[in-house]
């Protein structure tokens, strides 16, 4: 990096005007004395217009994750006379631009007499890469089909919730679904209208489930929900309500219309010293013996080493699902 007083100079635009990155300097009332053409194209503005304005207004940065306003990083730098970052944040000046990410790191400009005389920040813009990272992440937990988390995914929040009820006395349960005629409808139309029948399923679920639960797709038409701070009774009408609207749901292939009903098994996520596997194994359990008694039905566990009760078809289902 060039030495201070070059800040200072005409030298700057032949100093910084050739970096990829973008490149800010401040005064020490952090408004903008200078930015180089990354930095213009950056903000889709040239420097004679933004001279002198705070660089917070500039160059506006919100949080990574959810977008909220940032105070302006210079000006918290020349507070503090410390450097930050290297950090994450977003640029916020609306549209398509609301979605880029950069990277960004600040330092303060001192003369040895004065002390601090400005700021300098620089800007990489790292959206791609981080869309790249996400559509990883992503692939690697969640089923290609359906969209939905896979196994492996699902097992890790089920390890989470159990620290949760060891930790906090929190209490979730855990459903486990089979469908019920999947594949007499798979083998009579073909794979194709089962991966589409699969896909429809998977829609009803999400639609059914409250936004802090968990679905996922644990491997054929095998299905698995995870309830957070949901006691075993209200999980057992929630996974009536699932039951039905499965029951209820028409698959068209060709001419001819199918139904397909579900099985589940329900099992508390309680802190009784059991692991994952031991509670998918529960709810598997009670989903096998729905199963054995006529299918298109919720069986619960109520708890570990107690006998199953089975929860008929004309369960009654709570309005405050």
């Amino acid at each position: 990096m060039a030495h201070p007083d070059l800040l200072h100079t005409n030298e700057l635009p032949a100093l910084f005007d050739g970096l990829p990155d973008a490149v800010f300097t401040s005064d020490e009332a952090g408004n903008v004395q200078f930015l180089n053409r990354a930095a213009e194209q950056l903000i889709g503005r040239n420097r004679e217009t933004v001279a002198g304005h705070p660089l917070g207004n500039v160059l506006p940065l919100g949080s990574e994750t959810d977008g909220t306003p940032l105070e302006s990083l210079a000006a918290v730098c020349l507070r503090t006379q410390t450097s930050l970052g290297p950090l994450q944040a977003r640029l916020l000046d609306g549209g398509e631009a609301d979605r880029r990410v950069l990277d960004i790191s600040v330092a303060p400009v001192r003369d040895a007499g004065r002390g601090p005389t400005g700021a300098i920040l620089i800007a990489r813009d790292v959206t791609t890469k981080c869309q790249v990272a996400q559509r990883l992440t992503h692939e690697a937990t969640h089923d290609p089909l359906t969209g939905l988390v896979n196994r492996a995914e699902f097992e890790r929040r089920l390890a989470r919730a159990l620290a949760s009820a060891a930790e906090e006395g929190a209490e979730h349960a855990l459903g486990f679904l089979d469908m019920d005629g999947f594949k007499r409808i798979n083998d009579a139309c073909g794979h194709l209208a089962g991966d589409e029948l699969l896909r429809q399923l998977s829609r009803i679920l999400r639609q059914r489930i409250r936004t802090r639960d968990t679905v996922a797709r644990l491997g054929g038409d095998e299905f698995g929900i995870l309830l957070e701070r949901c006691t075993p009774a209200r999980a057992a009408r929630i996974a009536e309500h699932v039951r039905k609207a499965i029951s209820d749901h028409r698959f068209t292939c060709g001419t001819k219309t199918y139904r397909v009903g579900v099985s589940i098994g329900v099992a508390p996520v309680q802190d009784h010293g059991a692991g994952a596997a031991d509670v998918l194994r529960a709810a598997d359990v009670a989903c096998y013996l729905a199963k054995r008694q006529g299918g298109n039905r919720v069986q619960l566990r109520k708890a570990p080493q107690q006998r199953l009760a089975v929860v008929p078809r004309s369960f009654s289902i709570c309005a405050q699902i």
